[in-house]
């Protein structure tokens, strides 16, 4: 069951992302930013929980973490 809760924990953070995605072109750009970058640093967050928690799921870090990294490095560099 755990795995059920979890699914749909990880689907509601890529709602948020695509739901900020959506906001950005309008008048609401900051808060399409916020949401964006809230959901991209939870996911990292919970990869780095998953390699401390489970250190031999190494690939599922990698999944995890590393799209929402990428949006984080890139909105520090590229603004």
């Amino acid at each position: 069951m755990s795995f059920f809760n979890q699914g749909f924990y990880n689907l509601f953070l890529a709602i948020g992302v695509f739901v900020g995605i959506y906001l950005l072109p309008g008048e609401l750009e900051l808060a399409g930013k916020t949401l964006i970058l809230f959901c991209c640093y939870s996911m990292f967050a919970a990869s780095i929980v998953l390699f401390i928690s489970k250190p031999g799921m190494l690939r599922g870090v990698f999944i995890q973490g590393l799209c929402p990294l990428v949006a984080i490095v890139c909105n520090l560099f590229c603004r």
